[in-house]
């Protein structure tokens, strides 16, 4: 069951299949996080390789936590802002 009182604008996507769909078995093919707001820093930035595919784990200081298996990832856009040390 997807809680459509966490989504911005939950109008685009029952706009286009008329009402929420399940999504369980879906393909996903993007992700982009974004967030208002300057306060959220990355806690954990975490990159492990595995016999078949990778985990990344990304968590920051205001609770907004994903993390997930891949089999290849592309950085395609690094937003100029403060970046942390090494």
């Amino acid at each position: 069951m997807v809680n459509t009182n966490r989504l911005m604008n939950p109008q685009a996507i029952t706009g286009i299949f008329g009402c929420m769909p399940l999504f369980k078995g879906s393909q996903l093919l993007t992700l982009q996080m974004k967030r208002d707001g300057t306060f959220n820093e990355i806690e954990q930035f975490k990159i492990e390789d595995g016999e078949e595919s990778a985990y990344i784990n990304i968590q920051c200081s205001n609770g907004m936590a994903t993390s997930c298996l891949f089999d290849w990832a592309r950085v395609e856009r690094i937003t100029p802002g403060l970046i942390g040390g090494l």
